[in-house]
């Protein structure tokens, strides 16, 4: 009898430590798969987070350098607007038929592979940043010590093409020249692109062609419409128009010069003009102020066509300014303290000198 009980005894013994080893194992993988679990959601939230950190990062540096809005992942997207038209891309300046590409330029503004882009910023910065990179000279009709003429050709028919010959020929006859800049685009043989007149005789007739600017990168700025015309009438004064108006001044002006495209018509920038455009350059305009005085610009820094114009608009206040030329223009101001350049290979030239 005994020797059963001790059988059984033993038998119950292996079943009970059978019991708490099975338990044990089952309980670890428990313990393990939780384990596991609580890792691969701590991975993902991880994973999340360092999604969103990253979307935040890539939207803020996208938007410093000018490539796409901010996103936030926290709001709903916004419903897409219809894509407005773009403004044509620049092919030439200067010389209408040659091609020439923008300079790459260092910067202290945002700047994406050489081209410089304006920064986003409130309005009376970003009119801080043009007033900063533009040079200006203001000519008042009134000023009887001071004069204007337009420089083309000299008394033995050869042309000045270059400020310092213009400089020149003003002191030669005891003035001081003040300003002097390109008058406009020209063609290969340096002659006038458009209406030309000087000294009351039309040296050359409007180009009133309406081709489509941009067509097979052959037209350039000059056709962008509308296009224009600097000039002075008879008693002097100045006066920025749109081309299709200049029959009704052609027997009241003195000198004239046909460019374009129109940077501001009636107070209102040019309709093709892109704020966000990449089609800087260096540019040269002259616009009339509300006072009647005779602006001209020169950036030193590559711009596009909308920030010149509103250069004009907001800060010199003009209602109406005409695009020069583009990088090959240069300037002399004997009001700045800088060395003034008098070099250049012109057409048509436009000097400020005092009596």
């Amino acid at each position: 009898m005994n020797k059963y009980m001790i059988r059984l005894f033993k038998s119950l013994l292996l079943a009970f430590f059978c019991i708490v080893f099975f338990a044990f194992i089952s309980n670890q993988r428990v313990v393990a798969t939780t384990t596991t679990q609580t890792v691969h959601k701590n991975t993902v939230i991880t994973s999340i987070t360092t999604t969103v950190f990253r979307s935040k990062k890539d939207a803020l540096t996208n938007q410093i350098i000018g490539k796409t809005a901010q996103i936030d992942p926290n709001k709903p997207p916004k419903t897409p607007q219809v894509p407005q038209p773009r403004e044509p891309k620049e092919r030439t300046s200067g010389v209408a038929t040659r091609v020439v590409k923008p300079p790459v330029t260092k910067s202290t503004n945002k700047t994406e592979k050489g081209v410089t882009v304006m920064p986003m910023a409130k309005q009376d910065s970003m009119l801080d940043v043009l007033t900063s990179i533009i040079d200006f000279y203001e000519y008042d009709p009134q000023n009887s010590k001071e004069n204007i003429r337009f420089f083309y050709k000299n008394e033995k028919k050869n042309n000045y093409y270059t400020l310092n010959k213009v400089k020149a020929a003003v002191e030669t006859v005891g003035q001081k020249l003040l300003f002097a800049t390109n008058g406009g685009m020209f063609l290969a043989d340096h002659s006038p692109q458009g209406w030309y007149v000087e000294d009351g005789k039309e040296i050359k007739k409007p180009d009133l062609t309406n081709g489509n600017y941009g067509v097979n990168g052959f037209f350039p700025n000059f056709y962008m419409k509308p296009n224009g015309v600097f000039l002075i009438d008879t008693s002097g004064f100045g006066h920025v128009i749109e081309m299709q108006y200049y029959d009704a001044y052609k027997k009241n002006v003195y000198y004239a010069t046909q460019s374009g495209p129109m940077l501001v018509i009636d107070d209102k920038i040019h309709p093709k003009f892109m704020k966000e455009s990449p089609n800087v350059n260096i540019r040269s305009g002259v616009g009339i102020n509300d006072k009647g005085k005779i602006i001209f610009a020169i950036s030193t820094k590559p711009v596009n066509f909308y920030y010149f114009a509103e250069y004009f608009k907001s800060i010199k206040h003009c209602k109406n300014a005409l695009y020069l030329d583009g990088v090959v223009s240069e300037a002399y101001n004997a009001k700045l303290k800088k060395k003034n350049t008098t070099s250049g290979d012109f057409g048509v030239m436009i000097g400020i000198f005092s009596n």
